[in-house]
């Protein structure tokens, strides 16, 4: 058990992690930002709500990494996963991706299993409890199945589109 809750903090961690840095002002906070603005839900508090959303993004891979904090990490990542699946899921009819940046592709069914999916795994690391990393060999695998992991969601619209082909962005 250890070894797969190890995986999930750091497929958790490493895509929160990807996703800050990507909306840092400078890099994507500006196109972020302004997608909130376009969102019914968000669009009052656009600016202060992108601050604390890079904020938490950028917090809960500490608390994933630091052995105390881990279930406050994957408590505090269930809880903005699913936010932004509610968001995705609310979003109007051509809003853009700015989960990693700058990227323009509409967000859709793929993006809200995306983060239900990531959710499901972080409230199912907060509720197993377990901190531990067990021998090194097998937490170096842990790690290293996490970080794989996270590389295909965080290139995920990348990997669809190259099955999937370009994206219609006339479609709504």
């Amino acid at each position: 058990m250890d070894y797969l809750v190890l995986a999930c903090r750091a497929l958790i961690g490493l895509v929160l992690l990807f996703a800050a840095v990507s909306k840092l002002p400078g890099a994507g906070f500006g196109p972020f930002t302004g997608t909130l603005r376009r969102a019914p839900l968000t669009a009052r508090f656009a600016r202060p709500l992108a601050a604390a959303v890079v904020g938490a993004e950028a917090l809960i891979p500490v608390l994933l990494a630091v052995p105390a904090t881990v279930p406050f990490g994957f408590a505090a990542a269930a809880v903005l996963l699913s936010g932004f699946a509610v968001f995705v899921a609310t979003a109007p009819a051509g809003s853009s991706c700015r989960c990693f940046g700058r990227s323009d592709t509409p967000v859709g069914l793929r993006h809200l299993v995306r983060n239900a999916g990531l959710a499901a795994v972080a409230a199912a690391g907060a509720a197993s409890g377990a901190t531990g990393t067990g021998h090194p060999a097998g937490a170096a695998v842990a790690l290293a199945a996490g970080a794989a992991a996270a590389l295909l969601v965080v290139h995920s619209d990348e990997i669809i589109g190259l099955f999937a082909g370009p994206v219609d962005r006339g479609a709504s």
